[in-house]
């Protein structure tokens, strides 16, 4: 006998049958936690390891592209799209991975393209999506990334890092976001001719915020 819910006090036969079930002995462990749930997963996230660096929890399978389910009852999961599907009765695992691979193929075409302009002094540009990008040497070795002439703050260790940066922000749509709500801003301020703006975007990788400042 399973009970949908429990009130302090009150004794296991004191509850109305219509807040009770009748479940076999492994069902009943499931709504409990004790034994892993079948269903009612909900997929999370993904990732790429880079290499076979993670492991299926729910089938021991090596992984490199790792799915995230979690249950209400358990907990979360690190599995592969595979058992993502199962677990989620559902196409979700392979239709993120099938998605992510798609992604992860249209970056590396965007790191590796032959538009790319290179300068004497190390800087180089393109453009993506109607956005002009320009990666910068930066102190030390590192390097940032500038985006229709607003100059980022956000340093990257490597030209890859800073690559990689830039695409996710353009690719993601808050990069547009930014420079229409700086045009906005602009053009709020003066009608007329856009009063002239020297601002910068902090851009982090991490957490994908900007913030303009004069």
């Amino acid at each position: 006998m399973h009970h949908r819910h429990y009130v302090k006090g009150r004794l296991p036969w004191d509850y109305p049958y219509d807040e009770c079930d009748v479940l076999c002995r492994g069902c009943h462990a499931k709504e409990h936690g004790i034994i892993m749930p079948s269903k009612d997963w909900e997929f999370i996230g993904e990732d790429d390891l880079g290499g076979l660096n993670g492991e299926c929890e729910y089938c021991g399978k090596e992984l490199r592209y790792t799915h995230m389910v979690t249950h209400p009852k358990w907990g979360t999961m690190i599995v592969g799209e595979k058992c993502c599907d199962n677990l989620t009765e559902s196409t979700v695992g392979t239709e993120q991975h099938a998605e992510f691979l798609n992604y992860l193929n249209r970056r590396k075409t965007f790191i590796h393209s032959p538009k790319w302009s290179i300068f004497p002094g190390g800087e180089r540009s393109i453009e993506r999506a109607g956005i002009a990008i320009e990666i910068v040497p930066a102190p030390e070795g590192s390097f940032r990334f500038n985006l229709d002439n607003v100059k980022g703050k956000g340093i990257h260790a490597t030209l890859l890092d800073a690559q990689i940066s830039a695409f996710d922000y353009v690719e993601s749509g808050k990069a547009s976001e930014f420079l229409a709500e700086r045009r906005r801003r602009l053009t709020k301020r003066n009608p007329a001719n856009g009063a002239i703006f020297s601002g910068q975007i902090d851009i982090s990788r991490d957490s994908g915020n900007c913030r303009s400042q004069r």
